[in-house]
């Protein structure tokens, strides 16, 4: 089952651009941000978060 793992990076250039097509996403929130809903393309995927101890919660896609 995979895990989302939340990331930031600053972009300080231009120079990624230009190495691939990309792909457009789509983001929601649903319940105060308990819920993410994503569309990729013809794909959907709906995480849910909550309250927890211990190891990182799956992402159900």
């Amino acid at each position: 089952m995979p895990v989302e793992i939340g990331r930031k990076f600053l972009v300080t250039s231009d120079e990624w651009r230009g190495h691939g097509p990309g792909q457009r996403y789509c983001q929601g929130y649903l319940s105060k941000g308990e819920m993410t809903v994503r569309r990729v393309g013809p794909r959907a995927f709906l995480t849910i978060r909550g309250k927890r101890k211990g190891p990182p919660a799956p992402s159900m896609p």
